[in-house]
C-alpha cells in the first residue's frame, strides 16, 4: 500500500508505541516521533495533507505514552523534499510557512523538544529554526548531513552550520 509512514500513528499506533518502547527498553532516553515526513508537500504525494495535524498531534502523544517519565519525546520534523531558491524553486517564505504549519501544530501537543533532523540545506534548516522561535517556546535542536567531503549536499562546511545553527537559538547541533 503507498501510505506515508506518518499514517501508521492513525491507522496502527499499537505498532509505532512499541517501537518507541524498543529504544526504551535498549536505554534510550530520547525517542523521535513518527512525524519526520509530515509536511504539506510530501504528504500531497499520497494526497493526504489535509492529515498533518492529526499525524502530528498522534505521533506525540504516542510518543508521549511511551515515553512515561523514563524519556524525553522529540517531535522530528524532516526536509520539505525541495530546495529553497536559489539552489531550488522553493521560495524561502513558502518554506518558512509549511513549517510554521508543523510547528503550530507541535505546540499544542508539547513535546519536550523538537528535533529539525537530517537538512542538507542551511536555508531550509534557518527556514524551520524561524519558524520554531516564532510559534512556539519549546526548545529545538538541529542535525545536518554531511557528505563525505565534509559538506552537505547544497556546500555548507560544519563550522559555518555550528555558527549559524549557534545564533539561531538550537539548544544543540548535530551532524548525521
Amino acid at each position: 500500500e503507498n501510505v506515508p509512514p506518518e499514517s501508521l500513528n492513525i491507522t496502527n499506533p499499537q505498532i509505532i508505541k512499541d517501537i518507541h518502547k524498543s529504544y526504551i527498553n535498549s536505554g534510550s532516553k530520547f525517542i523521535t516521533t513518527n512525524t519526520f515526513g509530515a509536511n504539506r508537500y510530501k504528504l500531497g504525494h499520497y494526497n493526504m495533507q489535509e492529515e498533518l495535524k492529526s499525524f502530528c498531534t498522534s505521533g506525540i502523544q504516542i510518543a508521549k505514552d511511551a515515553a512515561g517519565k523514563d524519556a524525553y519525546v522529540a517531535a522530528s520534523i524532516g526536509p520539505i523534499g525541495r530546495l529553497i531558491e536559489p539552489l531550488g524553486d522553493l521560495p524561502f517564505n513558502e518554506a518558512y510557512d509549511i513549517f510554521s504549519e508543523i510547528v503550530k501544530v507541535f505546540d499544542k501537543a508539547k513535546p519536550d523538544v523538537i528535533l529539525i533532523e537530517t537538512m542538507i540545506d542551511i536555508q531550509e534548516a534557518r527556514a524551520c529554526a524561524l519558524a520554531v522561535k516564532d510559534n512556539t517556546d519549546i526548545p529545538f535542536i538541529i542535525t545536518m548531513t554531511f557528505e563525505g567531503g565534509r559538506r552537505t549536499t547544497t556546500g555548507t562546511p560544519p563550522e559555518a552550520f555550528a555558527v549559524i545553527g549557534e545564533g539561531l537559538g538550537a539548544c544543540a547541533i548535530g551532524a548525521n
